[in-house]
């Protein structure tokens, strides 16, 4: 029924019901067709950061991070906490020095969001900085206690600064979550090797 409505909103000409059919589309596992939608409107509204966000988020969500990450810096300068903490990821998952720079500037627009403080710490600790890295997962994991992915990122850095009792606690509650996530695999061999 929502897919009907945001279809027939997009169809009129709809900037909302556009935004809104593609990410419903991307949720529904046809992320393809919603970059699709996404482009047919920008190449109208070329100017529309709004829609350029969604289509980078479409580009995340799909793994396609070159995209992504190009629709993200076709829109810096930002002060947009989740452009800025989804560019970072991508710059880390890339190697790319600028990955803290960027994630700190988010966590200065958005200090109390949980997956922002989690991108900023893992990115700390995957840089050696444990202790830094230690607090703001910390934070993360006080603010969003069943996410599996903060909880295994704070085991590690956890077992980084000498906690292992700690970790495998964080370890376990990563674990006791059905489903897959990314870092399981890392988490049970993490689980394993503490036990």
């Amino acid at each position: 029924q929502a897919l009907a409505h945001y279809t027939e909103m997009a169809a009129g000409g709809s900037r909302v019901g556009t935004i809104r059919y593609s990410l419903l589309l991307s949720s529904l596992g046809r992320g393809e067709d919603a970059e699709v939608i996404l482009q047919e409107w920008l190449s109208d509204n070329a100017g529309d950061t709004g829609v350029r966000m969604a289509l980078a988020n479409v580009g995340v969500e799909r793994g396609e991070l070159a995209k992504a990450k190009a629709e993200y810096e076709a829109l810096m300068p930002s002060d947009n906490p989740v452009l800025l903490n989804n560019l970072a990821w991508i710059y880390m998952a890339e190697g790319d020095d600028r990955a803290e720079e960027v994630a700190r500037r988010a966590y200065e627009v958005l200090p109390n969001n949980a997956d922002i403080a989690d991108t900023l710490g893992w990115i700390l600790v995957q840089k050696g900085s444990d202790y830094e890295g230690l607090q703001q997962l910390r934070r993360s994991a006080r603010n969003k206690p069943q996410d599996p992915t903060i909880q295994y990122h704070l085991a590690v850095a956890l077992d980084r600064t000498g906690n292992q009792q700690g970790a495998r606690e964080a370890l376990q509650r990563s674990l006791a979550n059905a489903g897959d996530f990314e870092g399981r695999v890392q988490a049970e061999v993490l689980l394993e090797q503490l036990n």
